[in-house]
């Protein structure tokens, strides 16, 4: 026990524990997208597969309430402190109740993937002062990733430019959270609101929340490319509602001229 505690404990990012956290992560999400597509054959197998992750998924944000805070945390230990522990109740439990390929749903799964990448691959959490920590840290991060990849594999949510208003509204919402549990929950940043993400990085909330728009509107543009007609895709609707546009306000305009016209001859 020494010996797991010893290289665990006091570790870097990318150093040996990091690294082999990251293996099983890949190997356990690798296996669960194996075993979905062999054996889940029908839509009710594949939505089955998805409520059960989402439901281990939550039972190890809550788990890690527990022994983040000794087993014994107070009802403001056990509220979510960052935007990953948020993410870490939220996503899950959209999942669980939210419909199939809803709006509000893929909110959920983009900002927890976003969430879970960016602490498993910087390796935010690594090198805590407890194993346990460490551990239950990495497993509903990780879950969170393999959550939204299943999702979107299975296309039980699919990226589109018309739900990336629901990622800004989504955002917003937090950033109140976030505003409210700093000053009246006695958090010192939650959210990110007060230092960046990564420390020494420009990363800020803000900078981070307009890159996640972006990320969701070039994800969804790419997406519509790869499975869309031309004549399907959002930028070419937009597109043709420009010209549309424009061409009924030259329209309007001849119609003044000649209007005009008419009324100077007379």
């Amino acid at each position: 026990m020494e010996q797991i505690k010893s290289f665990f404990v006091g570790s870097s990012p990318y150093e040996g524990p990091h690294i082999l956290l990251m293996i099983l992560w890949a190997i356990m999400t690798t296996l669960l997208l194996l075993f979905t597509f062999l054996f889940a054959k029908t839509e009710r197998s594949k939505i089955t597969v998805i409520k059960v992750t989402a439901g281990i998924s939550l039972l190890s944000t809550i788990l890690s309430r527990f022994i983040y805070n000794d087993w014994t945390p107070s009802l403001i230990d056990f509220l979510p402190n960052s935007f990953c522990s948020t993410m870490g109740f939220v996503m899950p439990l959209f999942v669980l109740f939210c419909k199939k390929d809803s709006k509000n749903l893929y909110f959920a799964l983009f900002s927890g993937f976003i969430g879970g990448v960016l602490t498993l691959f910087s390796g935010d959490n690594v090198g805590q002062e407890r194993v346990q920590n460490t551990f239950i840290s990495f497993l509903y991060h990780g879950l969170m990733i393999t959550l939204a990849i299943l999702c979107f594999a299975v296309k039980y949510s699919k990226p589109s430019l018309d739900k990336v208003p629901r990622v800004f509204i989504g955002l917003s919402v937090m950033v109140v959270y976030g505003v409210f549990s700093n000053q009246v929950l006695g958090y010192s940043n939650n959210m990110y609101l007060n230092a960046p993400l990564l420390e020494g990085t420009p990363f800020t909330w803000w900078v981070t929340g307009i890159l996640m728009i972006i990320i969701a509107i070039v994800t969804s543009l790419i997406y519509e490319a790869i499975t869309l007609k031309w004549h399907d895709q959002s930028l070419y609707k937009c597109f043709r509602f420009c010209a549309d546009y424009f061409k009924s306000l030259n329209v309007k305009n001849k119609k003044a001229e000649i209007e005009q016209k008419n009324k100077i001859s007379k």
